[in-house]
């Protein structure tokens, strides 16, 4: 990963359209990438006209969130299923996210050399400045894990308005895995707002064998 690519994580815009030239690249033709992506850049004019405003972190992830929606649109359009065109969404939004995830995992050290106790250092920073209000969380107590359950989610709740709820398992809860092997975790969480639960329970726990 380089040093442009964690820069780029905090411009949304130029981030997306990188990653999503190489995921187009290596799924179709260069004449069939050109006009998949101006469709995507102009249903993207479409949706920002009417994008929610939240706190600067979080206006910052819902930008992708909206270059998601854009994307997975123009790809649907043009045939994708539903799947093809959410895992399209979802490579392109690893590449652009995970740098900036890496890079927290490094700091992390800071903390302990203990992948729970880093991990749960990251996720503490990632809810006062990412996923801030509307965002809600109950965390637990639990040493050898990092538990806690989400009760209000603004991005499903984005997909969900734009009549696209099966998005969110792509452009947002799928990073929550990436992220945990990352770190040296596994992710095990059996309920999520995306699918219509109440709330999503995420508990990081160190891999077993």
């Amino acid at each position: 990963m380089s040093v442009l690519d964690r820069v780029l994580f905090f411009m949304p815009s130029l981030a997306f359209r990188r990653h999503a030239a190489v995921t187009l690249a290596n799924a179709v033709a260069p004449q069939q990438a050109a006009p998949l992506w101006q469709r995507a850049c102009a249903l993207q004019v479409e949706l920002s006209r009417k994008r929610p405003r939240y706190g600067c972190g979080l206006n910052l992830l819902m930008r992708y969130m909206e270059w998601s929606a854009a994307f997975y649109g123009a790809l649907r359009e043009a045939g994708f299923s539903e799947h093809s065109a959410g895992q399209m969404v979802e490579a392109t939004n690893w590449a652009a996210i995970g740098p900036a995830s890496a890079l927290s995992f490094r700091f992390s050290r800071v903390a302990s050399s203990n992948p729970v106790v880093r991990g749960r250092w990251i996720t503490d920073r990632l809810f006062g400045f990412l996923f801030t209000a509307p965002f809600r969380r109950v965390t637990y107590d639990a040493p050898a894990e990092i538990a806690f359950d989400v009760l209000a989610c603004p991005l499903a709740q984005y997909f969900k308005e734009r009549r696209l709820p099966e998005l969110t398992r792509y452009a947002a809860c799928s990073l929550d895995h990436h992220m945990a092997r990352q770190w040296g975790l596994v992710l095990q969480r059996q309920t999520t707002i995306a699918n219509e639960f109440p709330l999503c329970d995420f508990r990081f726990r160190i891999q077993k064998g």
